[in-house]
């Protein structure tokens, strides 16, 4: 036997002692009922508005659309449908004309859904199914192309970076690599401390190594000290030739 919308009231209505739920079902596993609509996050309140919410849309709205809108299951729509429709309460036929539709859609950011229903006299639940389902719509505005994204690709093929659109200051290790600099050349490397008060380092020394990431300078005392290519074309140090 399938669990009315009354049983729910009766179920969820905490005015209602416990034993008085036991000895109204009995034979039935109402604790179990209970805790699937805890489940589903409903309590009493909720519960009577979702009941009038179908009760107004349907059967404008089939139970794909209404499932939807309430964020519930399609079972879960259909049975509570087939109680109501079995209590005599939902409407034989479609209530909302297309004009009144295209009324609401053309007018949804002009008037109120509270006023609309009352010049159409619609039901509101219904006035508001209209408007929100054209949010979910959320349709492209004019220009704009919806783009489509492969298996293969990560992003949109209209994100991809074309190679001429590529940041020119965007670094290429290829490029850090095929960066030479001039054996036994005395350098001078600023290197920044303080960005705040413009306050620098200053190293000087001959160049005696290199690879495809670092070099190495020996400073006039004998110390040596490796830096990163990369902070060159960053710009966190700058590094520059200077006469001996």
């Amino acid at each position: 036997m399938a669990w009315s919308y009354e049983d729910d009231f009766i179920l969820l209505d905490e005015n209602i002692t416990t034993e008085e739920k036991r000895e109204l079902y009995q034979d039935r596993q109402y604790v179990r009922r209970i805790r699937f609509l805890k489940r589903l996050k409903l309590d009493l309140k909720k519960v009577k508005k979702e009941k009038q919410q179908i009760i107004d849309i349907y059967p404008d709205y089939n139970m794909t659309d209404i499932s939807k809108h309430l964020h519930q299951t399609q079972q879960y729509i259909a049975t509570r449908v087939n109680d109501l429709r079995e209590q005599g309460l939902l409407r034989g036929e479609p209530l909302l004309t297309k004009e009144q539709k295209e009324y609401i859609k053309r007018n949804r950011h002009l008037l109120k859904t509270t006023v609309m229903a009352n010049k159409l006299d619609l039901p509101l639940n219904l006035v508001k199914m209209v408007v929100s389902e054209e949010y979910r719509k959320r349709n492209v505005p004019d220009g704009y192309e919806k783009v489509s994204i492969s298996k293969k690709d990560k992003m949109p093929r209209k994100m991809q970076f074309k190679e001429s659109d590529r940041p020119k200051d965007a670094l290429d290790k290829r490029i850090v690599a095929a960066k030479k600099y001039k054996d036994n050349q005395l350098y001078e490397i600023k290197m920044k401390t303080d960005t705040r008060k413009n306050e620098s380092n200053v190293f000087k020394g001959v160049l005696i190594y290199q690879n495809k990431d670092y070099i190495t300078l020996r400073h006039e005392l004998g110390y040596k000290e490796s830096f990163n290519k990369v902070d060159f074309e960053t710009g966190d140090k700058e590094i520059k030739e200077v006469a001996r």
